[in-house]
Protein backbone atom coordinates (compact mmCIF):
# COMPACT_ATOMS: atom_id res chain seq x y z
CA UNK A 1 0.00 0.00 0.00
CA UNK A 2 3.23 2.44 0.98
CA UNK A 3 4.05 1.66 -2.55
CA UNK A 4 1.16 2.70 -4.30
CA UNK A 5 1.01 5.79 -2.40
CA UNK A 6 4.72 6.55 -2.89
CA UNK A 7 4.23 6.10 -6.81
CA UNK A 8 1.15 8.64 -6.91
CA UNK A 9 3.41 11.09 -5.04
CA UNK A 10 6.42 10.50 -7.47
CA UNK A 11 4.11 11.09 -10.44
CA UNK A 12 2.47 14.39 -8.93
CA UNK A 13 6.42 15.26 -8.17
CA UNK A 14 7.45 15.03 -11.62
CA UNK A 15 4.54 17.15 -13.38
CA UNK A 16 6.51 20.42 -13.56
CA UNK A 17 5.03 23.08 -11.68
CA UNK A 18 3.51 20.57 -8.71
CA UNK A 19 6.83 20.68 -6.04
CA UNK A 20 4.92 23.09 -3.56
CA UNK A 21 1.75 21.09 -4.63
CA UNK A 22 3.54 17.89 -3.00
CA UNK A 23 4.52 19.64 -0.28
CA UNK A 24 1.33 20.64 1.18
CA UNK A 25 -0.51 16.42 0.40
CA UNK A 26 3.07 15.41 1.76
CA UNK A 27 2.59 17.55 5.22
CA UNK A 28 -1.52 15.81 4.94
CA UNK A 29 -0.01 12.87 4.99
CA UNK A 30 2.54 13.12 7.72
CA UNK A 31 -0.42 14.68 9.82
CA UNK A 32 -2.60 11.72 9.19
CA UNK A 33 0.13 9.07 10.31
CA UNK A 34 0.57 11.43 13.54
CA UNK A 35 -2.61 11.32 14.12
CA UNK A 36 -3.12 7.43 13.84
CA UNK A 37 -0.08 6.78 16.16
CA UNK A 38 -1.66 8.67 18.95
CA UNK A 39 -5.09 6.85 18.72
CA UNK A 40 -2.98 4.05 18.78
CA UNK A 41 -1.86 4.80 21.96
CA UNK A 42 -4.82 5.30 23.50
CA UNK A 43 -4.01 9.40 23.21
CA UNK A 44 -6.13 12.46 22.13
CA UNK A 45 -6.40 13.30 18.35
CA UNK A 46 -8.20 15.74 16.59
CA UNK A 47 -10.56 14.83 13.74
CA UNK A 48 -8.70 15.44 10.60
CA UNK A 49 -10.83 16.92 7.08
CA UNK A 50 -8.80 15.99 3.92
CA UNK A 51 -11.15 18.50 2.05
CA UNK A 52 -9.47 20.76 -0.30
CA UNK A 53 -9.76 23.91 -2.39
CA UNK A 54 -7.62 24.23 -5.37
CA UNK A 55 -7.17 27.22 -6.81
CA UNK A 56 -5.89 28.07 -10.40
CA UNK A 57 -6.95 28.58 -13.88
CA UNK A 58 -8.18 26.05 -16.10
CA UNK A 59 -5.22 24.01 -17.43
CA UNK A 60 -2.73 24.28 -14.90
CA UNK A 61 -2.82 20.34 -13.90
CA UNK A 62 -5.90 20.56 -10.72
CA UNK A 63 -7.74 17.36 -12.22
CA UNK A 64 -4.69 15.50 -12.57
CA UNK A 65 -3.25 16.06 -9.40
CA UNK A 66 -6.96 15.65 -7.77
CA UNK A 67 -7.06 12.21 -9.29
CA UNK A 68 -2.85 11.31 -7.87
CA UNK A 69 -4.00 12.62 -4.49
CA UNK A 70 -7.02 10.12 -4.10
CA UNK A 71 -4.81 7.46 -5.34
CA UNK A 72 -2.51 8.13 -2.64
CA UNK A 73 -4.82 8.63 0.22
CA UNK A 74 -6.44 5.48 -0.66
CA UNK A 75 -3.70 3.25 -0.54
CA UNK A 76 -2.89 4.92 2.66
CA UNK A 77 -5.89 3.90 4.27
CA UNK A 78 -6.65 7.63 4.58
CA UNK A 79 -9.78 6.80 2.92
CA UNK A 80 -12.39 4.08 3.77
CA UNK A 81 -12.62 2.45 0.63
CA UNK A 82 -13.49 -1.47 -0.72
CA UNK A 83 -12.33 -0.38 -4.44
CA UNK A 84 -8.75 -1.23 -5.81
CA UNK A 85 -9.00 1.93 -7.65
CA UNK A 86 -10.97 4.51 -5.93
CA UNK A 87 -13.55 6.39 -7.66
CA UNK A 88 -12.84 9.86 -9.08
CA UNK A 89 -16.29 11.80 -9.98
CA UNK A 90 -16.43 15.34 -11.44
CA UNK A 91 -19.76 17.32 -10.98
CA UNK A 92 -20.25 20.48 -12.88
CA UNK A 93 -22.42 23.55 -12.64
CA UNK A 94 -24.59 21.44 -15.32
CA UNK A 95 -25.40 18.64 -13.29
CA UNK A 96 -27.55 20.21 -11.16
CA UNK A 97 -29.36 22.11 -12.91
CA UNK A 98 -33.08 20.77 -12.69
CA UNK A 99 -36.52 22.46 -13.20
CA UNK A 100 -38.01 20.30 -10.75
CA UNK A 101 -37.86 21.09 -6.56
CA UNK A 102 -35.30 18.79 -4.62
CA UNK A 103 -33.58 17.06 -7.52
CA UNK A 104 -30.36 19.30 -7.28
CA UNK A 105 -29.72 17.83 -3.99
CA UNK A 106 -30.60 14.61 -4.87
CA UNK A 107 -28.16 14.66 -7.45
CA UNK A 108 -25.81 15.41 -5.07
CA UNK A 109 -26.37 13.06 -2.93
CA UNK A 110 -26.07 10.49 -5.63
CA UNK A 111 -22.58 12.17 -6.79
CA UNK A 112 -21.43 11.99 -3.21
CA UNK A 113 -22.34 7.75 -2.95
CA UNK A 114 -21.07 7.04 -6.52
CA UNK A 115 -17.39 8.84 -5.31
CA UNK A 116 -17.38 6.81 -2.02
CA UNK A 117 -14.11 5.63 -0.94
CA UNK A 118 -12.51 7.89 -3.72
CA UNK A 119 -12.40 11.79 -5.07
CA UNK A 120 -15.56 14.38 -5.93
CA UNK A 121 -14.13 16.97 -7.88
CA UNK A 122 -16.40 19.74 -8.20
CA UNK A 123 -15.36 21.56 -11.18
CA UNK A 124 -15.75 25.63 -10.72
CA UNK A 125 -17.40 25.37 -7.55
CA UNK A 126 -18.16 29.17 -7.70
CA UNK A 127 -20.99 28.61 -10.31
CA UNK A 128 -22.56 26.54 -8.12
CA UNK A 129 -23.69 29.67 -6.35
CA UNK A 130 -22.95 32.01 -8.88
CA UNK A 131 -25.20 30.32 -11.74
CA UNK A 132 -28.23 29.86 -9.71
CA UNK A 133 -30.98 31.50 -11.39
CA UNK A 134 -32.79 31.00 -7.82
CA UNK A 135 -30.58 31.76 -5.13
CA UNK A 136 -32.66 30.24 -2.14
CA UNK A 137 -31.51 26.55 -4.76
CA UNK A 138 -28.03 27.60 -4.44
CA UNK A 139 -28.00 27.63 -1.27
CA UNK A 140 -29.82 24.35 -0.56
CA UNK A 141 -27.18 23.17 -2.95
CA UNK A 142 -24.54 24.15 -0.77
CA UNK A 143 -26.12 23.51 2.13
CA UNK A 144 -26.32 19.46 0.91
CA UNK A 145 -22.65 19.53 -0.19
CA UNK A 146 -21.30 20.99 3.51
CA UNK A 147 -23.52 18.23 5.48
CA UNK A 148 -22.78 15.19 3.45
CA UNK A 149 -18.73 16.10 3.60
CA UNK A 150 -18.89 16.14 7.12
CA UNK A 151 -20.88 12.56 7.37
CA UNK A 152 -18.92 11.43 4.55
CA UNK A 153 -15.49 12.83 6.30
CA UNK A 154 -13.96 9.76 6.94
CA UNK A 155 -14.93 7.96 3.23
CA UNK A 156 -14.25 10.74 0.41
CA UNK A 157 -12.12 13.86 -0.13
CA UNK A 158 -14.25 16.59 -1.87
CA UNK A 159 -12.24 19.00 -4.19
CA UNK A 160 -13.25 22.32 -4.61
CA UNK A 161 -11.60 23.77 -7.79
CA UNK A 162 -11.95 27.18 -9.69
CA UNK A 163 -10.48 30.28 -10.21
CA UNK A 164 -8.53 32.26 -7.61
CA UNK A 165 -10.87 35.22 -6.98
CA UNK A 166 -13.82 32.98 -7.72
CA UNK A 167 -12.92 30.34 -5.29
CA UNK A 168 -12.00 33.09 -2.00
CA UNK A 169 -15.85 34.30 -2.60
CA UNK A 170 -17.16 30.42 -2.96
CA UNK A 171 -16.03 30.11 0.77
CA UNK A 172 -17.85 32.83 1.73
CA UNK A 173 -21.23 32.07 0.58
CA UNK A 174 -22.09 29.78 3.56
CA UNK A 175 -20.86 29.80 6.50
CA UNK A 176 -19.73 26.15 6.49
CA UNK A 177 -17.76 25.85 3.79
CA UNK A 178 -14.23 27.31 5.21
CA UNK A 179 -14.27 25.07 7.90
CA UNK A 180 -14.97 22.13 5.55
CA UNK A 181 -11.84 23.28 3.45
CA UNK A 182 -9.32 23.37 5.99
CA UNK A 183 -6.53 23.08 3.01
CA UNK A 184 -6.30 25.30 0.04
CA UNK A 185 -3.93 24.75 -2.70
CA UNK A 186 -2.61 27.33 -5.13
CA UNK A 187 -1.74 25.96 -8.93
CA UNK A 188 0.21 28.77 -11.01
CA UNK A 189 0.30 29.18 -14.36
CA UNK A 190 2.11 27.14 -16.83
CA UNK A 191 5.55 28.34 -18.84
CA UNK A 192 5.54 27.23 -22.52
CA UNK A 193 8.78 24.75 -21.23
CA UNK A 194 6.03 23.35 -18.65
CA UNK A 195 3.52 22.10 -21.02
CA UNK A 196 5.96 20.70 -23.11
CA UNK A 197 7.71 18.43 -20.33
CA UNK A 198 3.83 18.13 -19.48
CA UNK A 199 2.95 16.51 -23.10
CA UNK A 200 6.00 14.39 -22.22
CA UNK A 201 5.18 13.04 -19.07
CA UNK A 202 1.98 11.72 -20.47
CA UNK A 203 3.53 10.21 -23.83
CA UNK A 204 5.83 8.28 -20.99
CA UNK A 205 2.78 7.23 -19.21
CA UNK A 206 1.40 5.70 -22.48
CA UNK A 207 4.65 4.56 -23.54
CA UNK A 208 4.81 6.77 -26.47
CA UNK A 209 7.88 9.00 -27.43
CA UNK A 210 6.82 12.91 -28.45
CA UNK A 211 8.27 14.57 -30.76
CA UNK A 212 9.15 17.46 -29.04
Amino acid sequence: MERRAREALERLGALPGMFAVKNQVEQMIQFAKISKLRERQGLKTTPQSNHMVFKGNPGTGKTTAARLIGEAFAALGMLKTSHDEPPFVEIHHADVTHPHVGQAERTIKDKFKEAKGGVLFIDEAYAFVAGESSHKTGDKVIAAIVQLMEDMRDEIVVIAAGYPEDMAEFLNENPGLRSRFPTTIHFADYEVSDLIQIAAFFCSERERVPNV
